[in-house]
């Protein structure tokens, strides 16, 4: 039965998951639509992102984009149909209840259910269309990563108060002769003993904070674009190739275009780029991998 017109949207569920993108089996064995849709998730969740108010319908009416969309779904079908696997998903139930079809039960390939035929299409729309609301709702840039400074000039600086508060409450009368009563009964250092060792201690773990803070630096090494939005439009590169063969970088481009512009958001420079930013990805990841085998 059929349940929604193209241009809806699932919800995208709390699923803390990182995968790689464009896990898909070979020709012969068919294209897994899994990987893609928890990557989605994920961004989504960590994002916070609301429901999109937009959709693909909205996205075709601009120039060219119909033909973008007619192409990478055409060329997916051509190449994986009907050999497109799932497993239940919110985005999936509002087209059609994936169980009625095949189930495919084998450990060393795949367990989950056949895409019918009839709804492949509209399957492929609910993706391409979800992909690319991600897109445009992400944030430019990342919050900033905490290094530890902050926290550490924190701790450095509470112990060196301690150590002065600790000080001036030892040296009021009645806390000395409360403390040598307790002393007096017990063996080891004395009162004065063990008020000078309390207090070195705290200064020297002051100290030894502060030196960690001036002597250390956390290296960030980058292993992916700062731009979230870079990040999930790679992805999806990636995901296109092993779906239709290519990367379909020109039509994806021009949906880019037609999704910022349907959303009356400026068109980011890096959208004409995209072959660029594959290629920093591409330099980021050898330089993280040498950096982990050096």
């Amino acid at each position: 039965m059929h349940k929604s017109k193209p241009g809806k949207t699932g919800i995208a569920p709390k699923t803390a998951v990182r995968v790689q993108p464009g896990k898909v089996a070979n020709k012969r064995r068919g294209l897994v639509l899994d990987d893609f849709l928890a990557q989605i998730d994920f961004t989504r969740g960590t994002y916070k992102l609301p429901e999109a108010t937009f959709g693909l319908e909205q996205i075709e009416s601009q120039a060219a984009a119909r033909p973008a969309v007619e192409r990478i779904i055409t060329s997916s079908l051509a190449r994986h149909a009907p050999n497109i696997y799932a497993k239940p998903h919110p985005l999936l139930d509002k087209i059609y209840d994936i169980r009625r079809g095949k189930r495919i039960d084998k450990p060393l390939f795949y367990s989950g259910w056949q895409i019918q035929r009839a709804h492949a299409p509209e399957v492929m729309r609910a993706l391409l269309e979800r992909g690319l609301q991600t897109i445009v709702q992400l944030p430019k840039k990342d919050p900033p990563l905490k290094d530890g400074k902050r926290e550490l000039k924190l701790l450095a600086l509470h112990c060196d108060r301690l150590a002065q508060e600790f000080h001036n409450v030892l040296e009021m009368r009645e806390v000395r002769n409360r403390a040598s009563v307790y002393f007096r009964e017990s063996p080891g250092p004395g009162l004065d003993q063990f008020s000078r060792q309390a207090e070195e201690l705290l200064q020297q773990t002051a100290e030894t904070v502060g030196a960690i803070l001036a002597k250390t630096r956390l290296v960030k090494q980058k292993t992916d674009s700062p731009n979230p939005q870079v990040r999930i439009a790679l992805y999806l590169i990636g995901w296109f190739e092993a779906s239709t063969g290519k990367k379909q970088y020109v039509p994806f481009k021009t949906l880019l275009n037609a999704a910022y512009t349907v959303n009356k958001v400026k068109i980011p420079a890096w959208v004409d780029h995209l072959e660029i930013e594959m290629n920093r990805h591409r330099a980021r990841r050898k330089a993280w991998a040498k950096s982990i085998t050096d």
